[in-house]
């Protein structure tokens, strides 16, 4: 699923946004999860993945929308 999400991730046309989204909805520092789940090692929880790619489709759905 790592693969799934690293590939949705990169659509993003906003990426930093995303991530400020991502550290309310899961209660974590923005700047954790950039370090630790969207960077080199895509170190996401098992648990969280499903979530995780569940919002990536929901935020470029809304991209798509606004373009």
């Amino acid at each position: 699923m790592i693969e799934e999400i690293k590939e949705l991730y990169s659509q993003l046309d906003h990426k930093t946004k995303f991530i400020a989204l991502a550290g309310k909805k899961f209660k974590r520092s923005p700047n954790g999860l950039k370090q630790n789940w969207f960077a080199t090692f895509w170190n996401i929880p098992v648990d969280f993945q499903p979530k995780v790619k569940n919002l990536l489709i929901a935020e470029l759905e809304k991209q798509k929308q606004t373009a």
